[in-house]
């Protein structure tokens, strides 16, 4: 089933957060839309683990203290990051 929508990403700079607005017509899609794009954002990683191993290595412990937080982006799924590579 598709389900028509759209949603918008935007940097809330004063409180240092994404802002994320989804407009969809199936509200009952929200879930499984919140849950895709908190992946695709990797909004659930571990950052203090994370600065906390990688610190320690000498080659990135300047690079993780200077971009604190700093994520690598993913992709709404599979499909599209295969299509995109070969675009």
């Amino acid at each position: 089933m598709k389900i028509a929508g759209y949603f918008e990403v935007s940097l809330d700079a004063s409180r240092n957060a994404l802002r994320i607005q989804v407009q969809i017509g199936e509200p009952r899609s929200l879930f499984f839309i919140i849950e895709r794009i908190r992946a695709m954002l990797d909004l659930d990683a571990d950052w203090p683990t994370i600065a906390r191993t990688l610190g320690a290595d000498p080659a990135l412990a300047a690079h993780i203290s200077s971009h604190p937080g700093l994520r690598v982006p993913g992709c709404w799924n599979g499909f599209e990051l295969a299509h995109a590579s070969h675009l």
